[in-house]
């Protein structure tokens, strides 16, 4: 995701389907879990971004995210992605959006929080099952590392 965006359709605060580009952020967050005690350490994004337009050879900032959390979601934020069933989300789309690259599309509800922690759920329509299934599996893996290393540190506080 990071040099191809998937294109998807994000629905506003106003209730409304915008085309944005799910990216991510070019700031890692270093995990020191060790899964199967080699030892090893692995990098996973900062944030999950949506842009207006994108750029392959432009790398996206966390600082995309303001402080309402307009532009995207930091990892650490996220708890739950799934997908809906189309009547789930109950938005139509426009005519247009409908007979276009979105026809066959799958609706993905990201549920998190912004950083005051308030709870935040965003939703977007992706034009395929694999670019949903995509986002569902990258999100809900990046959910479970960040929470299993807040977990061991915690660990190993104690």
């Amino acid at each position: 995701m990071k040099t191809q965006a998937i294109e998807v359709l994000k629905l506003n605060r106003d209730n409304k389907w915008q085309s944005r580009y799910l990216t991510i952020t070019k700031e890692t967050i270093w995990l020191n879990y060790d899964i199967d005690g080699s030892g090893d350490r692995t990098q996973v994004p900062q944030g999950i971004l949506w842009v207006k337009k994108f750029g392959r050879s432009k790398e996206y900032s966390i600082s995309n995210i303001d402080k309402l959390g307009h532009g995207g979601m930091f990892c650490a934020n996220l708890v739950k992605v799934k997908e809906l069933r189309g009547s789930e989300e109950g938005v139509p789309m426009t005519k247009k959006q409908q007979q276009g690259q979105f026809k066959n599309s799958v609706v993905v509800a990201m549920h998190g929080s912004d950083l005051d922690g308030e709870p935040r759920t965003v939703i977007v329509r992706c034009q395929s099952k694999s670019d949903s299934q995509l986002i569902v599996y990258g999100c809900t893996v990046l959910a479970k590392l960040l929470k299993d290393e807040q977990m061991a540190k915690k660990k190993k506080k104690k």
